[in-house]
């Protein structure tokens, strides 16, 4: 699944597909991972950026710098 810039179709297949629950273990959320991308693949990563709030935005380009090095 590659998540686009501009959110996409999401099917009821694709949504059956995800773990039958998301369970709070230690304070994480276990199972939410594939939830999340399914997410973001339906909202695109523009849509992402405008409800980011500023400064994640920013930790989030910083990271995206680092990682760009690291290639």
């Amino acid at each position: 699944m590659m998540i686009k810039e501009e959110g996409q179709r999401i099917t009821y297949s694709m949504l059956e597909a995800l773990a039958e629950k998301i369970e709070i273990i230690d304070g994480k959320l276990e199972g939410a991972e594939e939830f999340l991308l399914l997410s973001l693949y339906g909202l695109g990563i523009r849509e992402l950026l405008r409800i980011l709030p500023e400064p994640s935005t920013e930790i989030l380009i910083d990271l995206l710098k680092v990682n760009s090095k690291d290639k």
